[in-house]
């Protein structure tokens, strides 16, 4: 949500200066308003998520943990040999490592190294100090096996390639978790919904160029182009999405997680927006100039 923010501010700003060519005075009326609906929209969903769900604080050092895993399971998949020093000192089951990193890992996701015999139920009894350093010390021998599989997750998250090697709606249906819970619902003889089974069948387009979010990242970057050309000053405010839509996108290059479309949901619909509002625009444009002859 912050990184929506920021260009949403500058965009109601540059919106009132360059097309309306407000005061000052007017402007920061309206970018304190901004703020203020922004910090309003922040603390209500912040309220509601804490009262409503088991929000964890420490979720960010997590995705960190989870992050360096996918760098290191990435590097012995692609160097098998590759010098694990700091691991073997405090008594790590490095051969096993090795392994599982064969077996589990793909640039499609970090979810086989957490599920079953993984590789993070080892690197889990690892301080994160230690995992850090190990980290470091692959990043500087083989720099060039994590750019690769950092540009290879990443584009993989935006579509590219087999889409069901990373079903693109996973998680519709019953999750069955907390397992302790959905065994005292019952869960296992709750039938699943005719819409969860249509949204799972290979026949919804699930897999199409729809649920790519590299669809979307091209058409947003063509309407941008588009809009900087004509010089749109309308558009600002679709500008300012888009831009958001991009920081957005990349928070995964520091943070990969998965190509599920899911994580792409808020860039793909502002993306999506700015098309059909830029195509409003030339309508209402194509309109008024028929009118006027």
């Amino acid at each position: 949500m912050f990184l929506f923010i920021a260009p949403a501010i500058v965009s109601v700003f540059l919106f009132e200066r360059y097309t309306l060519a407000s005061s000052i005075r007017v402007q920061t009326h309206y970018v304190v308003v901004a703020i203020v609906a922004c910090c309003m929209t922040f603390v209500a969903a912040r309220t509601a998520m804490s009262t409503t769900l088991d929000l964890r604080p420490h979720f960010f050092d997590i995705q960190l943990r989870q992050a360096m895993d996918f760098d290191i399971a990435s590097v012995l998949a692609r160097e098998p040999n590759a010098k694990l020093e700091i691991f073997s000192a405090t008594g790590i089951d490095v051969p096993a490592l090795r392994a599982r990193a064969q077996v589990q890992y793909t640039p499609y996701t970090r979810e086989p190294l957490s599920e079953g015999n993984a590789f993070e139920n080892i690197t889990d009894r690892i301080p994160m100090e230690t995992l850090r350093n190990q980290w470091l010390a692959l990043l500087r021998a083989t720099p060039g096996i994590f750019v690769e599989h950092r540009i290879d997750a990443f584009a993989r998250l935006m579509g590219v390639g087999n889409i069901y090697s990373c079903w693109p709606l996973n998680t519709v249906g019953f999750l069955g978790q907390p397992t302790e819970y959905w065994n005292k619902l019952n869960g296992r003889s709750l039938r699943p919904s005719a819409a969860t089974r249509i949204l799972k069948t290979r026949l919804f387009p699930a897999g199409t160029m729809l649920f790519r979010p590299i669809t979307y990242l091209i058409l947003s970057i063509a309407i941008f182009a588009i809009s900087l050309r004509i010089r749109d000053d309308v558009a600002i405010f679709v500008l300012g999405m888009i831009c958001a839509s991009w920081l957005y996108w990349l928070t995964f290059i520091p943070l990969p997680l998965s190509c599920e479309v899911r994580y792409s949901y808020a860039p793909c619909m502002m993306a999506l927006f700015a098309v059909v509002y830029w195509a409003a625009r030339r309508f209402e444009q194509f309109l008024h100039t028929r009118g006027s002859t």
